[in-house]
Protein backbone atom coordinates (compact mmCIF):
# COMPACT_ATOMS: atom_id res chain seq x y z
CA UNK A 1 0.00 0.00 0.00
CA UNK A 2 0.97 3.72 -0.72
CA UNK A 3 0.11 7.09 -1.27
CA UNK A 4 1.20 10.36 -2.99
CA UNK A 5 1.25 13.33 -0.91
CA UNK A 6 -1.33 15.67 -1.13
CA UNK A 7 0.87 18.32 -2.89
CA UNK A 8 0.44 18.79 -6.84
CA UNK A 9 3.67 19.76 -8.12
CA UNK A 10 5.55 17.38 -6.14
CA UNK A 11 3.23 14.90 -8.01
CA UNK A 12 4.00 16.56 -11.51
CA UNK A 13 7.49 16.59 -10.35
CA UNK A 14 7.92 13.25 -9.95
CA UNK A 15 7.68 12.46 -6.25
CA UNK A 16 8.02 8.69 -5.09
CA UNK A 17 5.09 7.08 -3.68
CA UNK A 18 5.24 6.96 0.13
CA UNK A 19 4.84 3.40 1.63
CA UNK A 20 1.58 3.30 4.18
CA UNK A 21 1.57 -0.16 5.65
CA UNK A 22 2.47 -3.52 4.61
CA UNK A 23 0.27 -5.62 1.72
CA UNK A 24 -1.31 -8.75 3.53
CA UNK A 25 -2.44 -12.05 1.33
CA UNK A 26 -6.35 -10.42 1.80
CA UNK A 27 -5.11 -7.49 0.43
CA UNK A 28 -2.81 -9.59 -2.43
CA UNK A 29 -5.93 -11.57 -3.06
CA UNK A 30 -8.49 -8.93 -3.23
CA UNK A 31 -6.57 -7.01 -6.06
CA UNK A 32 -5.31 -10.06 -7.81
CA UNK A 33 -9.08 -11.00 -8.41
CA UNK A 34 -9.79 -7.64 -9.46
CA UNK A 35 -7.47 -7.51 -12.35
CA UNK A 36 -8.42 -9.32 -15.55
CA UNK A 37 -5.37 -11.48 -15.37
CA UNK A 38 -6.47 -12.44 -11.81
CA UNK A 39 -4.84 -14.60 -9.15
CA UNK A 40 -2.08 -16.73 -8.91
CA UNK A 41 -2.16 -19.54 -6.87
CA UNK A 42 1.17 -20.08 -6.92
CA UNK A 43 2.20 -16.90 -6.22
CA UNK A 44 0.03 -16.51 -3.30
CA UNK A 45 1.57 -19.67 -1.63
CA UNK A 46 5.53 -18.30 -2.71
CA UNK A 47 4.63 -15.34 -0.92
CA UNK A 48 2.32 -15.94 1.92
CA UNK A 49 2.97 -19.48 2.50
CA UNK A 50 -0.99 -19.40 1.64
CA UNK A 51 -3.73 -22.41 0.15
CA UNK A 52 -7.47 -22.15 -0.15
CA UNK A 53 -9.23 -24.94 1.54
CA UNK A 54 -11.21 -27.88 0.00
CA UNK A 55 -14.21 -25.29 0.75
CA UNK A 56 -13.00 -22.47 -0.74
CA UNK A 57 -11.61 -24.29 -3.77
CA UNK A 58 -15.44 -25.33 -3.96
CA UNK A 59 -16.74 -22.37 -3.79
CA UNK A 60 -14.33 -21.38 -6.60
CA UNK A 61 -15.09 -24.25 -8.86
CA UNK A 62 -18.98 -23.38 -8.30
CA UNK A 63 -18.38 -20.02 -9.26
CA UNK A 64 -16.49 -21.27 -12.33
CA UNK A 65 -19.53 -23.52 -13.23
CA UNK A 66 -22.18 -20.56 -12.86
CA UNK A 67 -19.83 -18.29 -15.53
CA UNK A 68 -18.74 -16.10 -12.28
CA UNK A 69 -14.94 -17.21 -12.16
CA UNK A 70 -12.63 -18.61 -14.83
CA UNK A 71 -9.86 -21.54 -13.33
CA UNK A 72 -7.22 -22.10 -15.63
CA UNK A 73 -3.90 -24.05 -14.44
CA UNK A 74 -2.87 -22.13 -10.85
CA UNK A 75 -5.05 -18.86 -11.62
CA UNK A 76 -8.65 -17.97 -10.67
CA UNK A 77 -9.86 -14.91 -13.04
CA UNK A 78 -13.13 -13.16 -12.21
CA UNK A 79 -15.29 -12.88 -15.83
CA UNK A 80 -17.30 -10.24 -16.49
CA UNK A 81 -20.44 -11.23 -14.36
CA UNK A 82 -18.30 -12.25 -12.22
CA UNK A 83 -16.58 -8.71 -11.20
CA UNK A 84 -20.10 -7.49 -10.97
CA UNK A 85 -20.81 -9.16 -7.62
CA UNK A 86 -17.45 -9.59 -7.17
CA UNK A 87 -17.39 -8.25 -2.96
CA UNK A 88 -20.05 -10.99 -2.58
CA UNK A 89 -17.10 -13.54 -3.90
CA UNK A 90 -14.18 -12.00 -1.94
CA UNK A 91 -16.89 -11.72 1.06
CA UNK A 92 -17.25 -15.51 0.62
CA UNK A 93 -13.56 -16.27 -0.20
CA UNK A 94 -11.91 -14.29 2.45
Amino acid sequence: RFYYPADTQAFLAGAQPVPDGECTAEDFILLQLRLAKGLSLTELKAKWDVTFSAAQMAFLRQCAKNGLAAMEEDRIRLTPRGLLVQNSILCRLI
